[in-house]
């Protein structure tokens, strides 16, 4: 998968478990990781730390 059908797998995941995106992400991570998938792994990761970033400038916190 390449990063945007990622993300869209990750929020369709967080809406259909009722999950928030950084439990969806962590739960793909570790599905990737059992399936010893190593860039979705980090790909996903980049992903979570994005969000991350976004959410502090949003909560107006600083990294």
């Amino acid at each position: 998968m390449n990063p945007e059908q990622t993300l869209k797998a990750i929020e369709q995941l967080s809406k259909d478990e009722g999950i928030n995106f950084i439990s969806a992400c962590k739960a793909m991570q570790a599905a990737a990781a059992k399936l010893k998938n190593e860039n979705a792994v980090k790909l996903i990761h980049q992903i979570k730390m994005q969000s991350n970033e976004a959410q502090a400038i949003l909560s107006g916190l600083e990294l």
